[in-house]
């Protein structure tokens, strides 16, 4: 099979009024209007999530906070169904077409929900199922955004780009709380999803737009880029195991997100002991979301790219669990509100803008049905497993080993730790998976990632 299209767009004309962006993006010459349309399309992604996200919390709050480990483990058993029919699609469908047809089928189920929600029906009957599905729903239209984001630009654009288009979603992120607050009291939280549908529509219209630039100056490349990929719906999950790289990048998703799920559950229960009011409590998780893409944002403008170039994906993507080393070691001595609230912010921050760039373009060296297949069993399956597994060990140590938050930040610390090291060794490990793009494009490479 050919080579994956990745779009090269140097020979296309620079434009005046750019000088002032590369300042704070490492663009070269004639990128800008393909990387503008991949931050548009991340924008438009999570500002239609983040509208729906607060109905998913609310419902969620309505089953209980000891009910989340359920909740957990039943988005895992979805994953565990919805992998191999995403594997389905791939093999069948061109690459070009992959996204549409993902993310038109996300949009009826949105309008399904809708529906349902307007016909009588208790809410608390639907509740689970929504919490469950819209958990599912963030996890594969990011990793659908992230797959076709790899093959449609090289590692070395990755590694300068992606810090910024990541940015186009932090931006979204922050306007879809913004939004949902200033009309869900005109509209009714119910109309929320006909908002979010909207914006999924336009992430769409981004990606026709992405595919004609594509077709138009991606040469060669291009019609391979509207072949499908081919292999079975379940080569994704083979390819993962068969793979030492790729099985550690799943490996280092499934132990951040059981650390990540003790963090949250953590949070919850502190949160839960300390804020009485309903109402005090969602402006303190609104307060965390806000403060978290603030940062985020800046970071991702300012010092993602640079810190990717100038000491590589590994060190990169052991951001986020250096500082999760940090924040257990602060829970054990002082597990408190703003110690917690401090450890979600920054930790959090730096994963959006920093370790989760980083982490997919770790996948920027695997081959085309790894980039489809293999990264999104990764992204969707490892990861809600890891936080399956990170309820109920932590349902495991407090409540029938009956242990105290401190002590269980101090079980977790050296666990971070060990996260912290297995991304210094994926940084290493990609020096040796180099895409074979890159040769057969006569595309300058440096010699290793860092």
């Amino acid at each position: 099979m050919g080579q994956p299209a990745v779009f090269q767009a140097n020979h296309l004309p620079e434009k005046r009024g750019q000088a002032w962006l590369r300042t704070i993006v490492s663009l070269e010459r004639g990128e800008l209007p393909l990387a503008l349309l991949a931050c548009t399309y991340f924008f438009c992604l999570l500002c239609g999530y983040y509208v729906v996200r607060p109905l998913r919390d609310e419902m969620g709050i309505e089953g209980g906070t000891a009910k989340l480990p359920y909740l957990f483990s039943v988005t895992f058993l979805v994953m565990l169904a919805a992998v191999p029919a995403f594997g389905w699609i791939v093999a069948r469908a061109p690459r070009r077409r992959i996204v549409p047809v993902v993310y038109g089928l996300f949009a009826l189920q949105l309008l399904a929900f809708f529906v349902l929600l307007k016909m009588p029906i208790s809410r608390a009957a639907l509740a689970p199922s929504f919490f469950v599905w819209v958990s599912v729903y963030n996890l594969f239209v990011v990793a659908v955004f992230w797959s076709y984001m790899v093959d449609v630009f090289s590692a070395a654009q990755a590694r300068r780009l992606f810090g910024f288009i990541a940015a186009g979603g932090t931006i979204g992120a922050i306007a879809g709380p913004l939004l949902t607050q200033s009309i869900v009291r005109t509209i009714g939280p119910t109309n929320l999803l006909l908002v979010s549908v909207a914006f999924l529509l336009a992430a769409l219209g981004c990606v026709l737009l992405i595919n004609r630039q594509v077709e138009r100056h991606g040469l060669p490349p291009a019609a391979d880029h509207a072949q499908p990929i081919g292999f079975g719906v379940f080569s994704g999950v083979r390819r993962v195991f068969g793979s030492q790289y790729l099985f550690a990048i799943g490996c280092w998703v499934v132990l951040g997100n059981i650390l990540g799920a003790f963090f949250y559950l953590q949070q919850q229960i502190i949160i839960e002991a300390t804020v009485g009011s309903p109402a005090e409590r969602i402006q303190l998780f609104a307060r965390l979301d806000l403060t978290v893409n603030v940062l985020a944002i800046i970071l991702q403008l300012l010092a993602t790219g640079r810190i990717i170039q100038r000491f590589g994906v590994g060190v990169a993507a052991a951001a986020q669990p250096a500082l999760a080393t940090i924040g257990f070691l602060l829970l054990a001595a002082a597990p408190t509100l703003a110690v917690i609230f401090l450890c979600q912010t920054v930790g959090r921050a730096v994963n959006y803008a920093i370790s989760n760039p980083a982490r997919h373009a770790l996948f920027s060296s695997v081959t085309p049905d790894e980039k489809y297949k293999a990264q999104n069993v990764v992204d969707t399956l490892f990861y809600r497993g890891g936080d399956a597994a990170g309820g109920w060990l932590f349902a495991l140590l407090s409540r029938s080993l009956g242990l105290e938050i401190a002590l269980i930040a101090a079980i977790a610390t050296p666990f971070a730790a060990l996260w912290t090291a297995l991304a210094i060794a994926l940084g290493r490990m990609q020096e040796s998976h180099r895409p074979a793009t890159e040769q057969v494009k006569g595309v300058a490479q440096p010699s290793s990632i860092s």
